[in-house]
């Protein structure tokens, strides 16, 4: 179910898995390994190392369990991570599809040579400009192998390059054929409702189909057919429609708890009837109020269009940009076509539709998922009171662009440089900012909450709310007013000082020369004598004729409140301003 999570609740599920996972890690269960990012699933097993670390002090006679658990995680890490890519080469190599055709055909040489045929003209195009052939994916193999006697009948458009759009269009059509022969619906309208029911499928609340689903649907799109009949033929024909629409061959049955469920035989297909239905919402201006999560699935689907169809579905995408703001969701249906935006053909429709412009290109006032903006040629973004989850930003120089009382979770801005962003009123939820340029951008009044993944040293950490910031601060940008301590916290010199106070509180002498010349004070002695000298100075502390530095006056207290990041007194920040 992790596709239909948004970043926050994922973190979640891990995060309940690992504590889970106390007495014995026992697997990550998903259908698709992709639907947790790497990063991720390494949390998890942090997590699960980390608790390990927490128990090691207790072992003694448990040494045997200790180490087994050990072993549980590792084992679990080389399966699920290490081993990635084996695990996720499932299709079949040439030789095995062929066999398993063979196989199936035993005796139908025609049939063979019809299947084995197309398989060998199925592509798809990545981003990267390879073409990629899908003749080894078991889905396809098995409709194929399902619809050989519907394929030989008619052979129309079969000896074409078929991209995943054609192949499973061609399947559904072949479907829809095969139960139209029994049924008596329109084939328009049993494709239409399909494709509703496999949007509904695709909520995170309703992933089966059960025969209210299907009333509920009836009740809608048969209105008017049904008030047509006397009160004593509705329940009847209700019924036949049930009948006719639960039999579709696009559908599996199963036993839920209450009975009788239904699911499309194939996520595939779900996911490709789901494009089908929010293609025609873009072509309608019908746009939806809830709109699933887009897959990675659902934009090659969607790229993988026909040519002159994916731009007929842009333009009209385009006429309604304009209007966004009063259909924020409008942003999505924006994310579910653009991996095609970057097949060469394609390529200026993006910008068309985001209204590029000397003042740059518009996503303001939308919602979107998913995406990267990495690639799209720009200077300048406006993305004012949007609702961003996991787009990415990277690599881009996007100076005095405007973010502003947007909320972004997961997005990442690494190795960006924002110069004169405006960020203000935001919530920016564990966000990307490594390495990233932020002098002289706006982060005013950021919601409660905020935080971003930033470089600190040579690691990367989480900074929160006053932390936040500081480190932002530090960085030159322009935040809301915070002491000090949060700012100089990440000045490269403060370990020094911060080790030099703590001896001090904790020693009632320090030998001088061991305060300015050992431990962290060997990165720069002159430093760490400057700060001594300035200490000294202020009478915060005191050197006697033996070379012993002790605190006197307040020192103890100034210090205290510096160690425990509380406050940090005027002249030691002035200290670090002027030694920066």
């Amino acid at each position: 179910m992790a596709q239909f999570l948004n970043p926050r609740e994922r973190r979640a599920c891990l995060t309940a898995l690992a504590e889970l996972s106390t007495y014995g890690a026992k697997g990550i269960i998903t259908s698709r390994p992709n639907y947790f990012t790497e990063k991720e699933e390494f949390t998890v097993f942090e997590a699960l190392y980390e608790n390990l670390k927490k128990n090691k002090i207790y072992m003694g006679k448990s040494d045997k369990e200790y180490i087994e658990k050990e072993l549980a995680v590792d084992s679990l890490l080389e399966r699920h991570v290490l081993n990635r890519f084996e695990r996720a080469l499932k299709d079949l190599s040439p030789a095995q599809t062929e066999a398993l055709v063979s196989r199936k055909l035993q005796g139908d040489d025609e049939g063979k040579l019809l299947i084995l045929s197309m398989l060998r003209r199925i592509f798809r195009d990545e981003l990267s400009g390879e073409r990629t052939s899908l003749s080894g994916k078991p889905v396809i193999i098995s409709y194929l192998l399902e619809l050989v006697d519907d394929l030989r009948l008619n052979k129309e458009g079969l000896d074409d390059v078929l991209t995943e759009w054609s192949v499973y269009k061609m399947i559904v059509d072949r479907l829809m054929l095969r139960d139209q022969q029994r049924a008596e619906i329109d084939p328009i309208k049993r494709r239409s409702i399909l494709r509703k029911l496999a949007i509904q499928l695709s909520h995170k609340d309703k992933v089966v189909a059960d025969e209210q689903v299907f009333h509920s649907i009836i009740e809608k799109d048969f209105r008017s057919e049904l008030r047509r009949l006397p009160l004593d033929e509705r329940a009847h024909r209700r019924q036949q429609i049930f009948e006719d629409l639960r039999s579709s061959s696009t559908l599996s049955r199963s036993t839920g708890n209450n009975g009788s469920v239904w699911v499309f035989s194939h996520n595939s297909l779900r996911e490709f009837l789901s494009v089908e239905a929010y293609v025609e919402s873009i072509y309608h201006n019908t746009f939806e109020n809830s709109v699933t999560p887009i897959s990675d699935a659902m934009r090659v689907f969607a790229a993988s269009m026909p040519k002159q169809e994916f731009e007929k579905t842009a333009i009209a995408l385009q006429s309604i940009w304009s209007n966004r703001r009063q259909k924020p969701v409008v942003g999505k249906y924006l994310s579910l076509l653009w991996h095609g935006f970057f097949e060469e053909e394609n390529a200026t429709l993006l910008l068309r539709i985001l209204e590029e412009t000397a003042t740059g290109i518009s996503i303001d006032g939308v919602k979107l998922e998913g995406i990267s903006f990495s690639n799209v040629p720009t200077s300048l973004i406006n993305a004012e009171e949007s609702d961003l989850a996991g787009v990415n930003f990277s690599e881009m120089i996007v100076c005095n662009s405007n973010f502003v009382s947007s909320v972004m979770d997961s997005c990442s801005f690494r190795d960006s440089d924002l110069t004169g962003a405006k960020f203000s009123n935001s919530l920016i939820y564990e966000c990307d900012f490594s390495n990233t340029i932020v002098r002289n951008a706006e982060f005013y009044d950021l919601e409660e909450g905020s935080s971003f993944l930033v470089v600190d040293g040579k690691s990367s950490r989480v900074v929160t709310g006053k932390d936040a910031l500081g480190y932002l601060t530090h960085m030159g940008a322009k935040t809301s007013a915070v002491d000090s301590i949060y700012v100089y916290q990440y000045h490269r010199y403060f370990p020094i000082a911060e080790k030099i106070a703590e001896r001090l509180v904790s020693n009632r002498n320090n030998q001088y020369l061991g305060l300015t010349q050992r431990g962290e004070a060997r990165q720069n002695p002159d430093f760490a004598r400057a700060f001594v000298e300035l200490l000294k100075s202020n009478g915060l502390v005191a050197l006697d004729k033996n070379k012993l530095v002790a605190l006197v006056g307040d020192g103890r207290d100034v210090l205290n409140d510096m160690i425990g990041r509380r406050a940090m007194s005027s002249s030691i920040a002035q200290f670090f301003r002027e030694n920066g």
